[in-house]
Formats: structure tokens, C-alpha cells, sequence
């Protein structure tokens, strides 16, 4: 592109990109490009009067563009690339009748789309493995065969193209082209994924296989995932997770992960603080509450308390499982884990693992 901008100047020929992106886009872009100058933020009506003040100077003004945002400039210019032509189906010629045919028809297609939108959309409840299958079927195998059909087919055309320029028959040219595709789809969706998965289940089977946590014979839950009890003033004897904002479909049982996304002014968010500040003070906690008892995490899956969080139950649970809490102690201290590699992040301790070590404790 840049050696196609040096031919026009060469010419003397001023090329200059006139766009809508913020000034340091525009100008990086343009430099990549190598256009004489650039006018960044430019609305409709920046981008008519630039060909305006142009033209006034003496100048003539052609004038390239893909939008209706640009329809104003180009029917203002003094030429017109062959995208115009392709976007100027009504033959304007002057900025408002182009302003004016963009009010048309987009009040045309809103008012087309008002039925539909009072239709609404269907909704029908799907399980999560049925869910799946549609989504890997019309998304991922769509998203594959769509793409390489509209590839292949322009293909096509420039083999016809050059086959009837005389540069060799289309199967001799074709012949590289499957070869090399046949080669990466074997290479990206069977060698790849294949070495993937023999390294990790050869080398972290447990997290390859979803962190699982089995006691008793039984899978109990995912170290990766914390659960949280339905009213934990039932059950004393276990350390209470981090509050969930985490959701269940009542259709399909499946728990979404997600915030409450309640800012820091929010009434809600204050009520549902005091209420569990509220149950930890009934259960004896004295002292300054952790914040990470009290305030759900942003995805509403995290299975982690800070160890202070679980100092303050201690007592507690120490109580309902008639232990000392010394040993108590002992047994989360046998279950925090400090910084990852010593740096990164803060000491931590895995609820639902430990809950896992109070109940084998017990037997």
C-alpha cells in the first residue's frame, strides 16, 4: 500500500485518510501507511466541510468510502471510487439528498423491525449437554466449513481467472492448494489437539481432568470451584465458602457463573453486607470482619478464603465438632497455600478441600 500512496504523490497526487478513530489510531495507521496527512474524530460533517474547504482551495477531490457516514463526502466529491457506486444505488448527488435517503431508509428498516421485535424470540429450555452439541455443531462446524466454502470459492475464480490469462490449468494450480489445506487441518485439528491432551494427562492428570475432589469413593466437587451452603446458619460444623453471586437455571440446573455487579453506593449491596455480618456475629465473631466473609467474588466461583476469613470460624466450628482448636488450626495450616512460586498473590486456603479434611478428620 505504501508504494501504491508513493506512485500517486509522484504524481502529485495528495492522499489523505480521513476517519473517525481517535488520534493516536489515526495517526499510527496512517504513518503504516504512508498517507500524506490525516484528519482523526471526523464526523459527517467534518469530513464535508474538509472536501469543501478542498475544493474552495482550488482542488479536486476524490473521494473513497464504505459507510453511510461517508455518503455526504462522497456525493460532495468531485469523483468517486467504485465502492461509492456500489453504496450510491439511488444516484445521489449532493450531500443532502444522500443525508436525506440515510433518514429514509433507516426509518424504513426500523419501522420493518418493530413487528419482530413485538414477536420477541423463542425460548426453549435445552439442557447443557444438548446445548452444547447444537452450539459445537452450528457455530463450530459452521464456523469452519462457512468460511473455507467463501475462501475456496474466490479461489476458484482467480484459477479460472488465471487459467484463461494462460498461466496453466486450474487442477495444476488447485493440486498445492488441497495438498497444503489437507496438511494443516491434519496437523491443527488432529496432531495438535491429540499432543495437547497425551502432555497434560501424562503430565497434570488431576487438572486435565477437572481438579476433581473424591472422598468415599464418590466425586464431591472441583478444588477449581467453591460451593456454598443454602442457609449456612444449618450447618455450623463446616467453614462457610466466599458468598456466591453465582446462579442456577431452573430449566436446566446449570450454575452460571457470575457477580451481582452491585456498585460500592448501592442500598442492596450494603443490606446484603450487614445481614452476613449480622449471622458471624450471632456465631460469636468478635473483632473486625474479613471483607472476603462478606462480599462475593467476580465470578462467583472462588473457592479460596484468606486465612484470616478462616481464623475468625474457627471457633465456631471447633465448637460443633467438639475439636480442640488448637488441632482445629493445625488442620488449616495444613491446607493454606502460600504465593504461587512465592510471588504472586497472597496466601490462601481452599474451603472446600478443607471441609473435605474436617469430615475424613471425623471418621
Amino acid at each position: 500500500m505504501r508504494e501504491r500512496f508513493e506512485r500517486l504523490r509522484a504524481m502529485g497526487i495528495k492522499t489523505v485518510m480521513v476517519t473517525g478513530d481517535n488520534p493516536l489510531t489515526a495517526r499510527s495507521i496512517a504513518a503504516e501507511a504512508g498517507v500524506d496527512d490525516y484528519l482523526a474524530e471526523a464526523t459527517p460533517e467534518a469530513k464535508l466541510a474538509y472536501i469543501h474547504k478542498m475544493q474552495e482551495g482550488g482542488r479536486l477531490v476524490a473521494m473513497t468510502g464504505d459507510g453511510t457516514n461517508d455518503a455526504p463526502a462522497l456525493a460532495r466529491g468531485d469523483a468517486h471510487s467504485s465502492r461509492f457506486w456500489a453504496l450510491n444505488v439511488m444516484r445521489l448527488h449532493a450531500p443532502q439528498s444522500a443525508i436525506l435517503s440515510a433518514v429514509i431508509v433507516n426509518a424504513l428498516v426500523i419501522v420493518a423491525l418493530i413487528p419482530l421485535a413485538l414477536r420477541g424470540v423463542g425460548y426453549r429450555p435445552l439442557g447443557a449437554a444438548a446445548l452444547l452439541q447444537r452450539n459445537l455443531v452450528v457455530y463450530g462446524l459452521g464456523g469452519v466449513l462457512a468460511p473455507f466454502a467463501a475462501i475456496k470459492a474466490s479461489t476458484w475464480r482467480s484459477l479460472r481467472c488465471a487459467w484463461h490469462e494462460g498461466r496453466g490449468s486450474p487442477m495444476k494450480i488447485v493440486r498445492p492448494c488441497l495438498v497444503v489445506t489437507g496438511f494443516l487441518w491434519f496437523v491443527c485439528c488432529a496432531v495438535y489437539p491429540a499432543l495437547v491432551t497425551g502432555v497434560a494427562q501424562a503430565a497434570f492428570p488431576h487438572e486435565a481432568n477437572g481438579s476433581l475432589l473424591a472422598q468415599g469413593g464418590r466425586v464431591r466437587g472441583a478444588s477449581l470451584l467453591g460451593q456454598s451452603f443454602a442457609d449456612n446458619a444449618a450447618h455450623p460444623e463446616y467453614f462457610w465458602g466466599r458468598p456466591s453471586g453465582a446462579s442456577v437455571d431452573g430449566a436446566t440446573g446449570v450454575t452460571y457463573s457470575s457477580g451481582s455487579n452491585y456498585g460500592p453506593l448501592n442500598p442492596a449491596l450494603h443490606d446484603e453486607v450487614r445481614q452476613r455480618v449480622a449471622a458471624l456475629r450471632a456465631t460469636g465473631v468478635t473483632g473486625p470482619i474479613p471483607v472476603d466473609l462478606v462480599t462475593k467474588s467476580a465470578s462467583g466461583l472462588d473457592p479460596h478464603l484468606s486465612p484470616a476469613a478462616v481464623a475468625v470460624q474457627v471457633p465456631r466450628v471447633a465448637r460443633a465438632r467438639a475439636m480442640s482448636e488448637d488441632a482445629l488450626r493445625a488442620l488449616v495450616a495444613a491446607h493454606t497455600a502460600g504465593p504461587t512460586l512465592g510471588l504472586l498473590g497472597e496466601a490462601r486456603v481452599n474451603v472446600q478441600e478443607l471441609n473435605l479434611a474436617l469430615d475424613a478428620h471425623a471418621r
